[in-house]
């Protein structure tokens, strides 16, 4: 059985992609960030919430929780 052989490496994962067309910092104002902020804060209020929720058995089943990535969500929103 032959093996194929390549002269590429295999990815770094702790190697960081730069790119020319974007930009390592983005100018922003406290107006734009302080909706982003407050969608951040309504998550992590609605996932404490649910937690209290389920603890005392009022959700029923299994509860994943992603208190700590709210600025994933409100990043993706807002990177659209």
């Amino acid at each position: 059985m032959a093996t194929a052989t390549s002269d590429r490496s295999p990815p770094n994962p702790d190697k960081r992609v730069e790119r020319e067309d974007s930009p390592e910092f983005v100018d922003t104002t406290p107006a734009e960030l302080a909706p982003l902020y407050r969608q951040m804060l309504a998550i992590r209020r609605l996932e404490e919430a649910s937690a209290k929720a389920y603890s005392n058995g009022k959700i029923g089943g299994f509860l994943h929780l992603i208190i700590g990535q709210e600025a994933v969500c409100v990043g993706a929103i807002a990177a659209t």
